[in-house]
């Protein structure tokens, strides 16, 4: 019994000082990650820059995906990119114009929340305050940040057997409770991906006769035209990168 206890003590001791050890090489990771994203302002600068610092680490655990670089209205475009170190990920979102940085963040632990963000004051405000008139919204600076961090996908059926997924299930419970409000504010996101959701509800509503708002079908065929990128799943491939718009 003494035996099992100690050994017991040895092993949680062990996974302990493991875990300790992660934390710190994460910190030291994300130190290293962070330095760079503050001091660039050029898009594919930063992209070449972060990509270096693979040759730091395990070549078969560290990678880079300059995943999308999609439209966001006004000549801005939200660039995502993807990094892993060892078995440390992180995600950084930038927004862009001209590919100068006038935003970006970062986040990490599962992409469950931001652990940098840092924008220009000036741009985003003129930036919102156009766009807050488009979308007749009162969108800040923090939800700008939050939206754009949105590990979203967009998919109403997903996976071997294609079922629904609880997102799209979402979507057509509002569609069944006619709630216009929520699937207008979908469309006033900053995540592509959330104002597509609104759009297909919206229609949804549509085809069975409702009658959609002058001002909600303006923010419908703005999103259409655009036809921004979007990541989508087709069957058992999730993370695909495509427009779902066709082209009228």
């Amino acid at each position: 019994m003494i035996k099992f206890l100690c050994s017991t003590l040895c092993s949680l001791l062990c996974l302990l000082f493991v875990q300790g050890q992660d934390t710190k090489e994460n910190a030291a990771f994300f130190n290293l990650i962070q330095d760079i994203v503050a001091t660039e302002r050029v898009g594919n600068n930063l992209v070449y820059r972060l990509d270096t610092l693979k040759a730091k680490f395990i070549p078969s655990r560290s990678n880079l995906n300059d995943y999308f670089n999609r439209d966001i209205d006004f000549g801005f475009k939200h660039r995502r990119i993807n990094l892993r170190l060892n078995f440390a990920r992180y995600q950084i979102d930038l927004l862009c114009r001209n590919d100068t940085i006038f935003l970006s963040s970062i986040s990490s632990a599962g992409y469950k929340s931001i652990n940098y963000n840092n924008y220009n004051k000036e741009v985003i405000a003129l930036f919102l305050e156009e766009r807050n008139k488009l979308y007749r919204s009162h969108k800040t600076p923090a939800e700008l940040i939050k939206d754009l961090s949105l590990p979203e996908e967009y998919a109403f059926h997903c996976g071997d057997g294609m079922p629904k997924t609880k997102k799209g299930q979402y979507i057509e419970r509002l569609v069944d409770e006619e709630n216009t409000v929520a699937l207008i504010d979908m469309l006033k996101s900053f995540n592509c991906e959330t104002q597509a959701y609104g759009v297909a509800g919206l229609e949804m509503l549509k085809k069975q006769d409702y009658q959609i708002s002058d001002g909600a079908q303006k923010l419908i065929d703005h999103i259409k035209k655009r036809n921004s990128d979007l990541i989508v799943c087709a069957g058992c491939l999730s993370g695909l990168i495509e427009k779902v718009y066709s082209r009228e």
